[in-house]
């Protein structure tokens, strides 16, 4: 009997997230306010670090905080390491060693998790957001439904509602699907119940599957049914539903008291001030994106600190205990750089794709996908998500947050593509034009916009006029007459 022995070597490629690449992803995420706010953290709890002497970006008595914080923690160095007087340090080494004073900001999305949140500085009542994800981070989750669970409820509207399909917040956040279903399932029992629907119907469903859970003709009703219950059309529904209307009339009462738009109990959240991230101006014949960082606290490496540091006498466990500092500033310091870098290169790619727009104007914009700019920037497409979304870009035509760029569209007659904003923009310059005495019905605008090479269906017609507020032309006929008797 012989026996084979053989050893199999395996090469296997491991991502490992550094405390370096952890901070930058962080970082990445926040908004311009939570920005700020980390900023003015890091300064008071690291020594390592401290405000640029020609910042202006803070008031007086925030600067004087600070200065306190500092001189604090610096008299605590002291009385460990006996050190002494501030000495120069040559910057531009520094810089060429990517050691450099680092100044951005941005608005709108995520913090971590031992800093106060946007809210709590903004705002002293409760939100729908505050409301539930108090509640969510008590749930037993997977990781990836946390990251899944965290994006859906920054994106419920004011109702409670989740507009994003489920597949786009999977890919956004990187997670799989099975997370994202998993998030939905614990975000629609938080109270309000019914939260995380994509819309009324699925809402209440949501909400008379969770109160009445013995009941599955109840959820039945409510998707076949909702228009008959609303005209109490009992008759009607007991005859398609086979139940008696005495029957049918008991579960109108059941509906009656379920929310149709369960967010509402909840006031809108505070709109925090948009200060955008970059700016994109024509400069000559030349479009260009710029860095802006105006009202933006800046941070570098403290000088007192290097020279405490330096000093021959410290001890070897001091020295220690502040290079833990030092290697904590320049981490931050690094992250800010690589946040602001990876917006700019994100930005630059948008500009390139949706040049016609600056040039032309809205009716020129084009579908725009976060795989065409992952290829321009050789980035990860969620990496791309997260750097655009609630950050914002001044550009001549105004204000707007990085992700609104990115937007379906359909192909058009001609080879053409055109995005639902360019569509909505043709839509909205008929109906202005059009007679007040007989206006453009929607399969008169789906032939309108035909002749221009642009098919779509007549119900997507209907869909683009609803969503930038234009009545039907029917309602739209009987607001001319009002208006012309007026």
């Amino acid at each position: 009997m012989s026996m084979n022995l053989s050893i199999s070597l395996q090469q296997q490629q491991k991502m490992v997230m550094t405390m370096q690449m952890h901070q930058a992803f962080q970082l990445l995420q926040v908004t311009g306010q939570e920005l700020e706010d980390t900023l003015l953290e890091e300064i008071r709890e690291n020594p390592a670090l401290e405000l640029d002497e020609d910042s202006e970006a803070l008031s007086e008595l925030e600067q004087q905080r600070i200065v306190e914080d500092r001189q604090r923690k610096s008299e605590e160095l002291e009385d460990r390491n006996g050190v002494g007087e501030e000495q120069e340090i040559d910057w531009d080494t520094l810089i060429e060693a990517g050691q450099m004073v680092v100044s951005k900001r941005v608005v709108g999305g995520y913090a971590f998790d031992d800093m106060p949140s946007f809210e709590e500085h903004t705002a002293s009542s409760t939100t729908l957001y505050d409301e539930l994800m108090e509640q969510f981070r008590l749930e037993l989750s997977t990781d990836g439904e946390r990251l899944a669970g965290e994006f859906i409820l920054a994106s419920l509207d004011d109702s409670g509602f989740l507009d994003s399909p489920l597949e786009e917040i999977a890919m956004e956040t990187d997670t799989d699907m099975d997370d994202v279903e998993g998030a939905i399932l614990i975000i629609r029992e938080l109270e309000p119940i019914g939260c995380g629907a994509q819309n009324m119907i699925e809402s209440l469903v949501f909400q008379a599957e969770i109160l009445y859970p013995e009941d599955p003709f109840f959820p039945d009703l409510i998707r076949n049914y909702l228009p008959e219950f609303e005209f109490k059309q009992y008759e009607a529904i007991g005859v398609e539903a086979d139940m008696h209307p005495e029957d049918v009339e008991e579960y109108h009462q059941m509906l009656l008291k379920l929310n149709p738009r369960p967010g509402s109990v909840f006031g809108a959240a505070p709109q925090p001030i948009i200060k955008p991230d970059v700016k994109i101006a024509r400069l000559g014949n030349e479009w260009k994106v710029l860095s802006t960082d105006e009202g933006t606290p800046r941070i570098r490496l403290s000088h007192k600190f290097q020279q405490q540091l330096r000093e021959a006498s410290l001890k070897r466990e001091d020295k220690a205990f502040m290079s833990e500092f030092q290697k904590k500033a320049e981490f931050f310091l690094h992250a800010l750089l690589r946040r602001e870098k990876t917006i700019l290169r994100v930005t630059r790619s948008i500009l390139d794709r949706q040049l016609e727009y600056f040039e032309f104007g809205e009716e020129y914009l084009r579908p725009l996908a976060l795989r065409q700019v992952s290829e321009d920037t050789e980035l990860h497409e969620s990496t791309i998500s997260r750097s655009t979304a609630n950050k914002y870009v001044e550009t001549p035509n105004g204000i707007f947050e990085l992700k609104w760029f990115f937007c379906s569209g359909v192909k058009g007659l001609y080879g053409d593509e055109y995005a639902q904003q360019a569509i909505q923009v043709k839509i909205r310059r008929f109906i202005e034009d059009e007679n007040r005495q007989k206006p453009f019905s929607d399969q008169a605008i789906q032939k309108k916009l035909s002749e221009e090479g642009i098919q779509i269906a007549r119900r997507t017609v209907s869909k683009y006029r609803e969503s930038i507020g234009i009545p039907s032309g029917r309602d739209r006929k009987k607001r001319y007459a009002v208006l012309a008797v007026s």
